[in-house]
């Protein structure tokens, strides 16, 4: 369902809303903007997706479970990337650590030169 919000007074057509807004209501003169962590494609009519910055545990999971990426890394901000509407499963790990596998949520640095950095 395309949501669109009409334009100023005396308009005869109506814009969609930009990508991080929404409108449930057909029509409504304002776009309302997602909450923290959350975010929408264009002309949503509700939130759905992670911002860039956080994910949720699965995808089948509503928006309101999204949470900051920097909760997921254990061992700092560098070690997960966390892109729009991320899960457990599609985080990008930064060069020099890795996990078990996509389903596990600790994350480890790689071994270089006989030291552990």
């Amino acid at each position: 369902m395309r949501v669109r919000v009409p334009t100023p007074a005396g308009a005869t057509r109506c814009n969609a809303c930009d990508a991080g807004h929404f409108q449930p209501e057909l029509g409504a003169f304002k776009c309302r903007r997602c909450q923290a962590g959350q975010d929408s494609l264009s002309a949503a009519p509700e939130c759905s997706l992670c911002a860039t910055g956080y994910y949720r545990q699965h995808a089948h999971l509503p928006a309101e479970d999204c949470q900051p990426c920097a909760e997921f890394t254990p061992r700092g901000p560098d070690d997960v990337r966390c892109d729009s509407n991320a899960t457990i499963e599609t985080l990008n790990l930064t060069e020099g650590y890795w996990r078990h596998s996509a389903l596990t949520a600790l994350t480890y640095p790689c071994k270089r030169a006989g030291s552990w950095s």
